[in-house]
């Protein structure tokens, strides 16, 4: 984060969300989403509430701004409990 915005850890996140603040000096240019059915560590499914062998969808995101990615997260949501839906148009 320090190249795409290197003042974040000053930022007075009181006046503008982290998400405003990056988005004013890194606009978003580009995400890419990886979807996998995991079983996640013990410590994530009790997080989840989720019994010993049920299934979650990991989400992997990475955001690219200005040719560099300025974000990565492992997003973990219930097998059982969410959908993922999606559609474009031509």
């Amino acid at each position: 984060m320090p190249l795409i915005a290197p003042d974040y850890l000053s930022a007075d996140f009181t006046q503008v969300t982290p998400h405003e603040y990056l988005m004013e000096v890194a606009p978003l240019q580009r995400v890419e989403h990886v979807v996998r059915a995991v079983y996640p560590a013990a410590r994530i499914r009790v997080l989840l509430k989720l019994r010993p062998r049920e299934p979650a969808l990991l989400i992997e995101r990475v955001t690219w701004s200005r040719a560099m990615a300025a974000s990565f997260a492992l997003l973990y949501h219930p097998g059982s409990r969410f959908e993922l839906r999606g559609g474009f148009e031509v």
